[in-house]
């Protein structure tokens, strides 16, 4: 979006901004051009099968249906996946992870976050 604010680029008009497909296509099919990898970018038979499934029904893409590519490439609210499929494999559904427990991440993350606040505290006493 950077490049629709004006007096960034001088002299670039609306049509020659970069569209939805544009920023899709270098995300997927470009991104894997650029890797080497021509078992991604497509969803292609014999391909990895990684694809994500956005709900556009909820408040972050509110007004968005009319351009859901659009939609999807502009707001980029990844907290809103319904559905992630990573090599086959449903990772996420219904916007919980599949594969490990959300709530021992928490837990986790909560008990490591303490003990640096506790470090920190303890040094400060010093």
């Amino acid at each position: 979006m950077v490049h629709r604010i004006e007096g960034v680029h001088p002299g670039l008009k609306p049509e020659d901004w970069l569209g939805p497909y544009d920023v899709f296509r270098m995300a997927t099919k470009n991104g894997a051009t650029i890797l080497n990898r021509n078992d991604i970018g497509s969803l292609v038979v014999g391909k990895a099968a990684d694809l994500i499934i956005v709900d556009l029904s909820g408040i972050p893409y509110a007004g968005a249906l009319s351009d859901p590519l659009g939609a999807l490439v502009y707001c980029g609210c990844s907290h809103v996946v319904h559905t992630s499929i990573i090599n086959g494999k449903i990772v996420v559904k219904d916007g919980r992870l599949t594969q490990v427990s959300e709530e021992a991440i928490c837990q986790k993350a909560n008990e490591i976050a303490k003990r640096l606040l506790d470090r920190v505290s303890e040094g400060d006493r010093v």
